[in-house]
């Protein structure tokens, strides 16, 4: 479907600017085709007469390029691993509620998959992506917390992650290759704090990476160390670029460890320009496509 937008803006004085117009399309959503239910059972075939009950059954059911649709309710965590079938696959498993309807995966839920989304839903016990995890996106999510491991093109839009105390999200190695490619884009962290003064916690902390991406975001009650922190200044081949975020309350900060191509921000801000680590050059930030039926 194409859109034709056009605006204009005035001023307290009737003073009129020129229109512009935008013009837009949206893709169509495909039907879905692999059904989940509270009360499914995973030796089903997941149809929407007989719906299996896990994510990963779900996952492993569906072709790539696939829709599988949640009814409401509460799910189980647990693992939605690796499988063979979607290696190299040209389409994302989509993972969604049933339009109406809320979602919530009760208990951790651990990726190692490969070309997966979900979306609109609440993970009230967080997640976490491992080694395997490829081409990943958490898309409006609420969720307890949130840790990537060593994981690869993995893409947060949206959403919220918290509260937490004495521990923080984190971006890290888990293995001796880090996490690349990660955005993080438009998501709230809230409320995360330490129960004394011994304990290290922020918001966000980014232990190792390449080509980390952070923009759009907001750092909501952050009471410890800081807002996000990063310990990768002695790591080769690293780079994180910050993109200005919305206003937060109470004011941002930034730990990070002067280099010689830029100082650290000042306390309350996030930096405007990337901060490069061993003087790698720097990525263009990662543009993640939109969002069926809904306008770049």
């Amino acid at each position: 479907t194409a859109y034709r937008i056009t605006v204009d803006a005035a001023d307290a004085g009737g003073g009129r600017s020129e229109r512009a117009t935008l013009i837009g399309t949206t893709s169509a959503c495909p039907a879905p085709s692999v059904f989940l239910s509270p009360a499914g059972n995973d030796a089903a075939n997941c149809s929407a007469g007989a719906p299996c009950r896990s994510l990963d059954r779900g996952y492993r059911v569906a072709a790539p390029g696939a829709v599988v649709q949640l009814a409401g309710g509460s799910y189980p965590g647990g693992t939605i691993g690796y499988d063979p079938a979607k290696a190299g696959a040209g389409g994302r498993v989509v993972a969604v509620p049933a339009p109406g309807q809320a979602v919530t995966i009760a208990d951790e839920l651990r990726i190692d998959a490969q070309h997966l989304e979900l979306r609109d839903m609440a993970l009230a016990g967080g997640w976490q992506t491992e080694a395997g995890a490829v081409d990943v996106v958490m898309r409006n999510l609420d969720s307890r917390h949130l840790f990537i491991n060593s994981s690869q093109q993995v893409s947060v839009i949206g959403g919220r992650v918290g509260p937490g105390q004495d521990y923080h999200p984190q971006i890290q190695s888990s293995t001796t290759t880090p996490p690349r490619d990660i955005l993080v884009d438009g998501v709230t962290f809230h409320d995360w704090s330490a129960s004394n003064s011994s304990v290290h916690t922020e918001c966000l902390q980014i232990g190792s990476g390449d080509r980390i991406t952070v923009r759009n975001s907001r750092f909501i009650n952050c009471h410890a160390t800081g807002n996000m922190h990063t310990s990768i200044a002695h790591q080769k081949n690293s780079s994180i670029i910050t993109m200005p975020s919305a206003p937060s309350p109470p004011a941002k900060s930034v730990e990070r460890p002067p280099t010689a191509d830029a100082p650290p921000p000042e306390p309350g801000t996030v930096a405007a320009t990337p901060w490069l680590l061993d003087r790698v050059p720097t990525p263009p930030p990662r543009i993640e496509p939109p969002d069926c039926g809904r306008l770049p």
